[in-house]
């Protein structure tokens, strides 16, 4: 059973569910990687000139497991992150072990900001800024349908 499902109180529905977009588990791993391939390329060339085969080895194994570690994270991310709207709150959830949440009653919610950067544009994703009354301020990276979520929100705020 889902955050959002375990966290519903009585008389209260879901009206929509997203979760992050892929790009939360292929971008940790494309930077994972390219460490892999500038240490490869930086120990390649040292290697060659020094003879030091071994610990060429050790580096190249450490920056693959590295990159191998960066891409289960952001697999473990995607997996536990779920942002929900329901007929009364807002509620987010990401993060497995460092459990980040955001409970938020629908008339408390002061600003809903969306930010997309060019590859968001491009891949579908957006980040989402959440404010609401008191201060809080809890922002959301890497948001799949966060278009849809933002509507879902407005309507269900502004009782349209």
């Amino acid at each position: 059973m889902s955050y959002i499902e375990n966290n519903l109180v009585k008389g209260e529905e879901i009206i929509f569910v997203t979760k992050l977009h892929w790009w939360a588990i292929i971008g940790p791993a494309i930077s994972g990687f390219a460490v892999v391939f500038i240490l490869g390329f930086c120990v390649i060339g040292s290697s060659s000139s020094t003879g030091s085969s071994g610990m060429s080895a050790a580096i190249m194994t450490f920056a693959i497991l590295m990159a191998v570690i960066s891409l289960i994270g952001g697999y473990l991310n995607f997996q536990s992150s779920e942002f929900g709207v329901t007929n009364r709150r807002v509620l987010i959830k990401t993060g497995l072990i460092r459990r980040k949440t955001l409970e938020l009653n629908l008339n408390k919610l002061e600003s809903f900001q969306i930010r997309e950067s060019i590859l968001g544009r491009v891949l579908g994703y957006k980040n989402l800024h959440v404010t609401g009354s008191g201060g809080t301020k809890q922002s959301f990276r890497n948001v799949a349908n966060a278009d849809i979520f933002r509507r879902r929100v407005v309507e269900l705020s502004t009782g349209e």
